[in-house]
């Protein structure tokens, strides 16, 4: 096989696997958000994904907002 002709099938490989990965994505997202169970994906403390479900039982209504936002900007401390 020629260089040009293996660059080309490398190519189209690399291709076929980012559509795959690009199609999985899609798919746990589609089940993360439909699932009842609140779940939420932090990333250094920081909300990287929420479902509905998770926005819930916070008691906010659009779970978009939750996004960006420090785990402890919702967790409240008490001092004893």
């Amino acid at each position: 096989m020629s260089t040009g002709k293996v660059e080309t099938h490398q190519k189209n490989q690399n291709q076929t696997l980012l559509d795959h990965l690009q199609l999985l994505e899609k798919q746990m997202l589609a089940l993360l958000n439909n699932t009842p169970v609140a779940t939420a994906l932090l990333r250094k403390d920081t909300h990287i994904f929420c479902n509905d479900a998770y926005a819930s039982l916070l008691g906010i209504a659009d779970r978009k907002s939750l996004l960006g936002k420090s785990i402890h900007d919702l967790v409240h401390t008490h001092e004893a």
